[in-house]
């Protein structure tokens, strides 16, 4: 019992900090912090896998179907993402940012991303990102410069 007892107030310590920091409503808020949870948990973005590690007394069809709304409804912005980060994780003097492109096949369609992330302890947390387009490989110099909004 004192385990679930951990839980419910690592959730709503959780949940405070969201509705003080984001402008949506609370129920959105109680799914963001399930997912947050379920994704520590499950290690994985699958839409079955965070359902299954929703820690609630929940059909997991009734879950998986929160997971796809809330995907579906809810759009934060990533400088919003950004700032909630900062003010979550424990960072203490400098911090190292990473930067990185990356690039996956989904059927038929190049998903190529430039992502800013920032390490902490041995993980790249994601604070900014842009989609470079639907092709492959590496990007000239022009297209950088176009993506920087430098001239």
């Amino acid at each position: 019992m004192a385990t679930k007892a951990k839980k419910l107030a690592k959730y709503s310590e959780l949940q405070a900090i969201l509705e003080k920091e984001l402008p949506i409503n609370a129920a959105r808020i109680k799914c963001m912090v399930l997912l947050m949870c379920a994704l520590i948990k499950v290690q994985s973005v699958n839409f079955e896998r965070l359902a299954q590690g929703f820690d609630n007394a929940v059909k997991l069809s009734s879950n998986l179907r929160r997971v796809q709304r809330f995907f579906a409804c809810c759009a934060l912005e990533s400088d919003l993402i950004a700032r909630l980060l900062f003010k979550l994780m424990p960072f203490e003097g400098s911090f190292r940012l990473m930067m990185d492109r990356t690039n996956w096949k989904f059927g038929q369609i190049n998903i190529n991303l430039l992502v800013l992330g920032v390490m902490y302890k041995s993980t790249a947390l994601p604070l900014l990102w842009t989609f470079l387009g639907n092709k492959r490989g590496n990007s000239d110099q022009a297209i950088q410069t176009k993506q920087n909004g430098l001239p």
